[in-house]
């Protein structure tokens, strides 16, 4: 998995990105079938996150939890694994 985000001007969804994403692939890695899959699952979350204004005056724990609903919410695993 290679991980890149253009921050150079310090933007927020790259440092969410830069704080959370190996902890996110890392858990869509055990939930999905094969590598490709997680990183698309990646991109899903953190999509979502940029369209998110709030995100930004959350805690950092407050954060991971948003992500991690994202993927429950959305309903993005089980598009993957078939599970419902």
């Amino acid at each position: 998995m290679q991980h890149h985000v253009d921050t150079a001007q310090g933007s927020f969804g790259g440092s969410l990105y830069h704080r959370f994403a190996t902890t996110i692939f890392t858990y869509l890695s055990q939930q999905v079938p094969n590598e490709q899959d997680a990183e698309d699952l990646l991109l899903e979350v953190f999509l979502a996150a940029l369209k998110n204004d709030s995100l930004s005056t959350m805690s950092a724990p407050s954060q991971l939890a948003w992500l991690r609903r994202v993927l429950s919410r959305g309903s993005m695993l089980p598009k993957i694994t078939g599970k419902v």
